[in-house]
């Protein structure tokens, strides 16, 4: 496995710097931190009743709450296996384990990142409990193949939308067709409440269940609320290289000397050993949630047609390149444009060069969990995951790369390019 960058010595980013993401927010939606919902559910509810039919959603302080209630709520016993693809997120493997599953890795697809349904087949068993369908970077999973598996057996599916708001498959939102799924709504994503997440969750499992009460939590965990608004302004293309981009370095320095704090807040780590869940490690879904999530959703679409229009101008003028192999992200759907991935054959010498053009990427968004340590009891050989987790690298896709801004992207990529191939040489008559 490629080791996660630390850097041991500060830099200043360059002059200009666009970042890798960037919330595509608007001053009136900060002011719905002033309003407070009665019943945030019912909000909620009216909110995505109609994009996730036969679902009933309840606001979680996280998306990984959310997997923790479903896990209850659809009594999934404590023992037995869950399906969950290689290249993932550790929290969502490490959460599994602690509730008493034994995660079987997958491999993917490669042209999606998500699980292969092919590998499913080859996995499931009489043991198997649940599978974890991760949508990873919007990317629609072969969802249908792998209900046809996992309903005539009654193994339960789950879906992690925590990528996909506004990504579809043919009946709809992805998320409508498991027994259940989470959704995040933090400022990494395409819809941001500053932190929160949403359980959407079959009718038939909701009939009688009471969702788990919302954790009472320190002042310094309430705080990241505020703290998450703020960067979500520091993420803004203009402001993003004299505000947020020093903290992410200076964190990524304490943290290699032992004191990780400021970096977890901005750039958390994708790899933590020692991590365990606790409901009190985020503050609860907050009332005002429900107000800003409203005033995101009517701008979805739009904003969903603008991602994929940056992404498909970056790659018609791209893809032609050497270095460059494209996902296939509407393979199984049409994804959001929220996440823009590229396989690269040298991601950190890319990942340099684009910084070094004043465009933020981030090489190992994900790692192939199959083959961390911290889940050497139950490692598999997933080796499409460990490509991924190897060569893929996080362009930036959001609305406001227009214009010249897109143009520093294209052309940065083109310089690589041009540095990273051969150059071709006449052989002379013999």
């Amino acid at each position: 496995m490629t080791a996660e960058p630390r850097p041991m010595t500060l830099s200043l980013p360059p002059l200009s710097l666009l970042p890798k993401h960037s919330p595509a927010m608007r001053p009136l939606d900060f002011a719905q931190v002033a309003r407070r919902a009665r019943d945030p559910d019912a909000r909620l509810q009216a909110l995505w009743g109609e994009r996730l039919p036969g679902k009933r959603v309840f606001g979680m302080p996280a998306g990984r709450h959310a997997l923790w209630a479903f896990l209850d709520a659809a009594k999934i016993p404590r023992d037995g296996e869950v399906i969950v693809a290689g290249y993932n997120y550790y929290v969502v493997v490490r959460l599994l384990a602690q509730w008493g599953l034994r995660p079987v890795f997958v491999d993917i697809d490669l042209a999606t990142l998500s699980l292969d349904a092919a590998e499913v087949a080859k996995a499931v068993n009489e043991t198997t409990r649940l599978v974890l369908v991760t949508h990873m970077f919007g990317a629609p999973a072969d969802i249908d193949a792998i209900l046809a598996i996992c309903r005539p057996r009654g193994i339960k599916v789950f879906e992690d939308c925590a990528h996909a708001v506004g990504s579809r498959d043919r009946h709809g939102q992805l998320g409508a067709r498991g027994d259940g799924a989470l959704f995040s709504f933090g400022p990494q994503k395409l819809v941001n409440c500053f932190g929160g997440g949403m359980l959407a969750l079959d009718e038939t499992l909701a009939e009688g269940w009471t969702p788990p009460p919302q954790p009472k939590v320190a002042w310094t965990v309430a705080a990241s609320t505020p703290a998450k608004a703020l960067l979500s302004v520091c993420m803004t293309p203009s402001l993003y290289r004299w505000t947020l981009r020093p903290l992410i370095s200076l964190g990524r320095f304490l943290a290699a000397r032992g004191l990780p704090w400021l970096r977890d807040l901005a750039s958390p780590s994708k790899d933590v050993a020692g991590y365990r869940f606790d409901p009190a490690s985020r503050p609860p879904f907050a009332p005002f949630m429900p107000f800003l999530c409203a005033r995101q959703l009517q701008r979805l679409d739009g904003n969903v047609e603008a991602r994929r229009a940056v992404v498909a101008r970056i790659k018609a003028a791209t893809a032609h390149l050497g270095p460059y192999e494209f996902l296939d992200e509407d393979r199984f759907g049409r994804a959001n444009g929220s996440y823009f991935g590229v396989l690269v054959d040298d991601s950190e010498g890319f990942t340099r060069a684009m910084l070094k053009a004043g465009v933020e990427v981030e090489p190992h968004e994900f790692y192939d969990c199959a083959s961390l340590p911290q889940f050497a009891s139950f490692a598999a050989t997933c080796p499409r995951a460990r490509l991924a987790s190897d060569h893929l690298v996080r362009l930036p896709s959001y609305p406001q790369l227009t214009g010249r801004r897109l143009d520093r992207i294209i052309r940065a990529m083109e310089r690589y390019a041009r540095r990273t191939q051969p150059v071709a040489t006449e052989t002379a008559p013999c």
